[in-house]
């Protein structure tokens, strides 16, 4: 998984995933699945802010879980600057959380994809 450590602490994947391997893999191929993207950036378009503070909350837990720790902490930040209705930051910060959730993705499908070869 060494190609992986650019973008994700695996051992922090590996830890919420019971250090079992065949696990953080199920849950690598389900977060690349469950992309958020679309709905964040419908939400975000719309002003649609609560909806868009779910879907955060959710990209926070899901890359917490797969140890995509950076972009955990920048969703939790933008998660909490919905909660408080600071727009500004959320605004300030949502193009670069999308490209970062973006890379994470596109790395994830790539490894992925190349593992089942």
């Amino acid at each position: 998984m060494a190609s992986l450590s650019e973008i994700l602490d695996t051992a922090t994947g590996m830890g919420y995933c019971m250090n079992d391997e065949a696990f953080y893999l199920e849950m690598l191929a389900e977060y690349v699945k469950n992309d958020r993207l679309a709905d964040l950036e419908s939400s975000f378009a719309k002003g649609d802010f609560e909806n868009y503070r779910i879907n955060m909350n959710s990209l926070k837990s899901t890359s917490l879980t797969i140890g995509a720790v950076a972009l955990s902490e920048t969703a939790k930040t933008i998660e909490i600057a919905c909660k408080e209705g600071n727009v500004d930051f959320v605004r300030s910060q949502h193009e670069k959380c999308m490209a970062d959730y973006k890379t994470v993705l596109e790395k994830l499908s790539n490894y992925l994809a190349a593992g089942e070869s």
